[in-house]
Parts: structure tokens; C-alpha cells; sequence
């Protein structure tokens, strides 16, 4: 029998390598992040669309920094159960990370300990991108009793981020993002979520 120790070195060394080139993107990603985060906006342009009697509202805003850094935030109500907000970084080199936050209500199967008949439920996702490509995507979620909702933001904090494999989900993140950059009125807002 030959001996598997040179193939399972080379796993360990090929593992190594990878991971340190991921840490270093995440690195890279969140320096990009705190840049975004710290700047001086060179031009915002903030957008209404939809109305309240339609199926969707929300704003659109678009913040260009220097660097050619770019934060598209999106805030909307598709129908009388969710509420979704949606931030979007692009570096020069395109889309880099992306924060989404959504809270759903729903009717409890029973009164809740804050004696609620419903529950609220506060999911965060956050997506990594290098190069168009998902290389990292974290999700965390909690459920309330809707009398206790207003306490989700800071509950939520003590929830961990858990990895998730990138998949369907992050893609389509990936072409809202692009689309929404794209957009420049509340017409082209309001026709993009009615048909997403």
C-alpha cells in the first residue's frame, strides 16, 4: 500500500493557501466597507416610489463617495407582512458586500410569552463578493412576540452569524444590486419592484 501522507500534506498546504486568500479578501472587503462608511458623500440622490395603495413603496437612495465608491440603500413594503431594507457597496472593481435586513409578521399558533397573538421575525443576511462571485454569505434571525418587537435591533445582536453556502439567493442579490445602481427615477424604482 503506498503511503497517503504526501497527498494528505498537499491537501493541508492547498487548504492553507485558500483559506489565507479568503481571509484576505474578507480583509480587503471590510477595509473597502469602512471607507464607504467613513467618507464624505460627493452627491446623493434619494428616491419615492411606489404609493401606498399599490402592491410595493419604498425609497431608493444612492450615495457616490470618493474613489469611485458607491452605497445604494433601498428600503421597501411588498404587501402587509414584510418590511426590507437592502444595502448594496460597490469599490471600483464592482459589487463588494451586502447587508440586507428583513422583518416578517406573522399570527402566532398560540399567545406569546409578551402576550402577543402574533410574532415578528428579524432576519439579517450578509453577502461577501469578490469579482461577481459570493465568497462568503452569514445569516442570523429571531422571532419575538410582536410586543416586543421594538427590542429586535438590539436581541438580534446577541444572535451569531451563521455561514451559509452561497447560492440561488446570493445571485439574485447580485442582480438587484446591479439593476438598482442603475436605476435613476422613481418610474424605473417602482417598475423594477413590481416586477421583483
Amino acid at each position: 500500500m503506498k503511503n497517503p501522507t504526501p497527498v494528505l500534506s498537499l491537501l493541508l498546504v492547498v487548504s492553507s493557501i485558500l483559506l489565507h486568500a479568503a481571509e484576505e479578501d474578507l480583509s480587503h472587503i471590510r477595509a473597502l466597507y469602512a471607507q464607504v462608511e467613513n467618507a464624505t458623500p460627493l452627491t446623493t440622490k434619494h428616491l419615492k416610489f411606489g404609493d401606498n395603495g399599490g402592491s410595493i413603496a419604498g425609497s431608493l437612495t444612492k450615495t457616490v463617495y470618493p474613489g469611485g465608491l458607491t452605497k445604494v440603500h433601498s428600503t421597501y413594503v411588498p404587501g402587509d407582512h414584510d418590511e426590507i431594507s437592502q444595502t448594496f457597496y460597490f469599490g471600483p472593481r464592482g459589487l463588494f458586500f451586502v447587508y440586507e435586513s428583513s422583518i416578517h409578521w406573522k399570527f402566532a399558533p398560540q399567545k406569546q410569552d409578551d402576550g402577543s397573538t402574533t410574532t415578528d421575525t428579524l432576519i439579517e443576511s450578509r453577502f461577501y463578493f469578490k469579482d461577481g462571485a459570493c465568497i462568503r454569505q452569514l445569516q442570523r434571525s429571531l422571532t419575538v412576540g410582536t410586543n416586543s418587537a421594538k427590542k429586535l435591533p438590539e436581541l438580534i445582536q446577541k444572535v451569531k452569524n451563521e455561514p451559509r453556502t452561497p447560492a440561488a439567493e446570493a445571485g439574485e442579490v447580485f442582480r438587484t444590486a446591479l439593476a438598482l445602481r442603475g436605476i435613476t427615477t422613481s418610474e424605473e424604482a417602482t417598475r423594477f419592484f413590481d416586477q421583483h
